[in-house]
Protein backbone atom coordinates (compact mmCIF):
# COMPACT_ATOMS: atom_id res chain seq x y z
CA UNK A 1 0.00 0.00 0.00
CA UNK A 2 1.29 3.45 -0.82
CA UNK A 3 1.51 6.17 1.79
CA UNK A 4 -1.30 8.06 0.01
CA UNK A 5 -3.70 5.15 0.55
CA UNK A 6 -2.80 4.96 4.24
CA UNK A 7 -3.87 8.59 4.75
CA UNK A 8 -7.42 7.77 3.66
CA UNK A 9 -9.50 6.80 6.73
CA UNK A 10 -10.25 3.09 7.00
CA UNK A 11 -13.88 3.79 7.80
CA UNK A 12 -14.54 4.66 4.14
CA UNK A 13 -13.35 1.21 3.08
CA UNK A 14 -16.17 -0.40 5.05
CA UNK A 15 -18.79 -2.32 3.00
CA UNK A 16 -21.64 -0.17 4.32
CA UNK A 17 -20.02 3.00 3.04
CA UNK A 18 -19.28 1.36 -0.30
CA UNK A 19 -22.98 0.54 -0.73
CA UNK A 20 -24.00 4.04 0.34
CA UNK A 21 -21.60 5.68 -2.09
CA UNK A 22 -22.81 3.44 -4.93
CA UNK A 23 -26.37 4.68 -4.35
CA UNK A 24 -25.19 8.29 -4.64
CA UNK A 25 -23.18 7.41 -7.75
CA UNK A 26 -26.26 5.90 -9.40
CA UNK A 27 -28.35 8.97 -8.62
CA UNK A 28 -25.79 11.40 -10.01
CA UNK A 29 -25.32 9.30 -13.14
CA UNK A 30 -29.05 9.39 -13.96
CA UNK A 31 -30.89 11.60 -11.44
CA UNK A 32 -34.32 11.44 -13.08
CA UNK A 33 -34.06 8.04 -14.73
CA UNK A 34 -35.87 6.13 -12.00
CA UNK A 35 -38.58 8.82 -11.85
CA UNK A 36 -39.81 7.96 -15.34
CA UNK A 37 -39.42 4.19 -15.09
CA UNK A 38 -42.42 3.68 -12.83
CA UNK A 39 -45.08 4.70 -15.35
CA UNK A 40 -46.75 1.85 -17.23
CA UNK A 41 -46.30 2.09 -20.99
CA UNK A 42 -49.52 1.84 -23.03
CA UNK A 43 -50.64 1.62 -26.65
CA UNK A 44 -54.15 2.76 -27.57
CA UNK A 45 -55.97 2.12 -30.82
CA UNK A 46 -59.46 1.60 -32.23
CA UNK A 47 -60.69 -1.72 -33.52
CA UNK A 48 -64.22 -1.75 -34.90
CA UNK A 49 -66.55 -0.37 -32.24
CA UNK A 50 -63.98 -0.71 -29.44
CA UNK A 51 -61.10 1.25 -28.00
CA UNK A 52 -58.21 -1.10 -27.20
CA UNK A 53 -55.58 -0.29 -24.57
CA UNK A 54 -52.54 -2.55 -24.28
CA UNK A 55 -50.45 -1.94 -21.17
CA UNK A 56 -46.97 -3.39 -20.63
CA UNK A 57 -46.80 -4.91 -17.14
CA UNK A 58 -44.13 -7.63 -17.34
CA UNK A 59 -42.85 -9.47 -14.30
CA UNK A 60 -46.07 -9.41 -12.30
CA UNK A 61 -48.89 -11.89 -11.78
CA UNK A 62 -52.50 -11.15 -12.66
CA UNK A 63 -53.32 -10.91 -8.94
CA UNK A 64 -50.80 -8.07 -8.56
CA UNK A 65 -52.60 -5.83 -11.08
CA UNK A 66 -55.51 -3.53 -10.24
CA UNK A 67 -57.70 -1.88 -12.85
CA UNK A 68 -59.97 0.88 -11.49
CA UNK A 69 -62.62 2.83 -13.35
CA UNK A 70 -63.27 6.47 -12.52
CA UNK A 71 -65.80 8.77 -14.23
CA UNK A 72 -62.90 10.47 -16.05
CA UNK A 73 -60.68 7.48 -16.84
CA UNK A 74 -58.98 4.22 -15.92
CA UNK A 75 -56.17 3.65 -13.45
CA UNK A 76 -53.81 0.69 -13.86
CA UNK A 77 -51.66 -0.24 -10.86
CA UNK A 78 -49.12 -3.08 -10.67
CA UNK A 79 -47.32 -3.97 -7.44
CA UNK A 80 -44.55 -6.50 -7.16
CA UNK A 81 -43.25 -7.58 -3.75
CA UNK A 82 -40.53 -10.15 -3.29
CA UNK A 83 -37.94 -11.34 -0.80
CA UNK A 84 -34.43 -12.61 -1.28
CA UNK A 85 -32.82 -14.69 1.43
CA UNK A 86 -29.25 -15.85 1.17
CA UNK A 87 -27.00 -17.74 3.58
CA UNK A 88 -23.50 -19.12 3.29
CA UNK A 89 -22.20 -21.15 6.22
CA UNK A 90 -18.69 -21.36 4.80
CA UNK A 91 -18.29 -17.60 4.43
CA UNK A 92 -20.47 -17.03 7.53
CA UNK A 93 -22.89 -14.49 6.20
CA UNK A 94 -26.63 -14.08 6.07
CA UNK A 95 -28.57 -11.66 3.92
CA UNK A 96 -32.28 -10.99 3.63
CA UNK A 97 -33.68 -8.29 1.37
CA UNK A 98 -37.16 -7.15 0.49
CA UNK A 99 -38.10 -5.52 -2.78
CA UNK A 100 -41.15 -3.46 -3.64
CA UNK A 101 -41.97 -2.05 -7.05
CA UNK A 102 -45.11 -0.10 -7.85
CA UNK A 103 -46.03 1.17 -11.30
CA UNK A 104 -49.18 2.96 -12.30
CA UNK A 105 -50.82 4.83 -15.11
CA UNK A 106 -53.98 6.92 -15.32
CA UNK A 107 -55.60 6.98 -18.75
CA UNK A 108 -58.12 9.81 -19.25
CA UNK A 109 -61.33 8.56 -20.89
CA UNK A 110 -63.98 11.24 -20.91
CA UNK A 111 -66.47 9.41 -23.13
CA UNK A 112 -66.93 6.20 -21.12
CA UNK A 113 -70.16 6.37 -19.17
CA UNK A 114 -70.03 3.02 -17.36
CA UNK A 115 -67.51 0.29 -16.53
CA UNK A 116 -70.01 -2.54 -17.05
CA UNK A 117 -68.95 -3.36 -20.64
CA UNK A 118 -65.19 -2.96 -20.13
CA UNK A 119 -63.26 -6.22 -20.54
CA UNK A 120 -59.66 -6.90 -19.51
CA UNK A 121 -57.32 -9.84 -20.09
CA UNK A 122 -53.73 -10.36 -18.90
CA UNK A 123 -51.41 -12.58 -20.90
CA UNK A 124 -47.63 -12.72 -21.39
CA UNK A 125 -46.97 -9.43 -19.58
CA UNK A 126 -49.60 -7.47 -21.54
CA UNK A 127 -52.84 -6.20 -20.02
CA UNK A 128 -55.35 -5.80 -22.86
CA UNK A 129 -58.38 -3.64 -22.09
CA UNK A 130 -61.35 -3.51 -24.45
CA UNK A 131 -63.74 -0.57 -24.07
CA UNK A 132 -66.86 -0.05 -26.21
CA UNK A 133 -66.65 3.32 -27.93
CA UNK A 134 -69.05 5.99 -26.83
CA UNK A 135 -72.08 6.23 -29.10
CA UNK A 136 -73.83 9.59 -28.97
CA UNK A 137 -76.98 8.15 -30.56
CA UNK A 138 -77.71 5.93 -27.57
CA UNK A 139 -77.83 8.88 -25.17
CA UNK A 140 -80.52 11.51 -24.96
CA UNK A 141 -79.04 14.80 -25.97
CA UNK A 142 -80.58 18.12 -25.24
CA UNK A 143 -79.56 21.48 -26.56
CA UNK A 144 -79.14 24.14 -23.92
CA UNK A 145 -80.21 27.70 -24.63
CA UNK A 146 -77.61 30.34 -24.05
CA UNK A 147 -78.84 33.57 -22.50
Amino acid sequence: MSTEENKFPKIFNDQKFTELFSIFDQWFEDPLGSFFVHQIKVDMYERGQDLIIEADVPGVKKEQINLEWFPDGLKITAENRSELEETNQKEKYYRKERFFNRRERFIPLTLVSSPKNIKARYENGILRIQIPKYNLKQYNRKMIDIE
